[in-house]
């Protein structure tokens, strides 16, 4: 998703933050050049620099529906494989125990593999949900004009007075003779 202007060092902090609380994950961010990042596991958000602003760029992936359906196929392939060699071996129909131990690779196989096909598009929805969420809310943040920053006075430079300080009004009973200076 574009971004309609530049994306500010605060713009980023807070999707950082909003990137935190929607995933309730910490996540790593990054920063190179004018690159940043924020990736946790299989999720990943970049801001790019573009022409006009900034492009918003969200992706992830279930990681661990590829070997769910791997491990499914294997078990399945696993029971056929010895359901066949019970068949050709002709032991089919003597011990049935056997038979009933091999459909159950099957049976596994065949479950794990319904029950992520199953979870996917429950999972693709969810997330979909809430990546436009965060899209549009980086959206108004990068639309909104900026706020004017807090008129800051300098500080001289130089070693601090700590006798010049006031203690508070409890602490002056409390101070030690003796005071740190740095």
């Amino acid at each position: 998703m574009d971004l309609p202007g530049p994306l500010s060092d605060g713009d980023w902090d807070r999707l950082v933050v909003d990137l935190r609380e929607t995933f309730q994950a910490s996540g790593e961010v990054r920063r190179e050049g004018s690159l940043r990042e924020w990736r946790n596991g299989n999720l990943h958000v970049l801001v790019e620099p573009t022409e006009s602003g900034h492009r918003l760029h969200l992706r992830t992936r279930k990681g661990n529906a590829q070997s769910r359906l791997t491990g499914g196929m294997i078990f399945f392939a696993m029971g056929l494989f010895l359901m066949l060699m019970l068949v050709v071996s002709s032991d089919f129909m003597v011990v049935m125990d056997k038979t009933f131990i091999v459909s159950m690779f099957a049976l596994l196989g065949l479950g794990s593999m319904g029950v992520t096909a199953y979870q996917i598009p429950r999972w693709a929805e969810e997330r979909g949900r809430q990546m436009e969420a965060v899209a549009a809310r980086a959206v108004a943040k990068a639309s909104a004009p900026p706020l004017a920053e807090p008129v800051r006075e300098a500080v001289p430079a130089g070693r601090l007075d700590l006798d010049a300080l006031e203690d508070p009004a409890d602490a002056a009973q409390a101070r030690s003779p003796r005071r740190t200076r740095i």
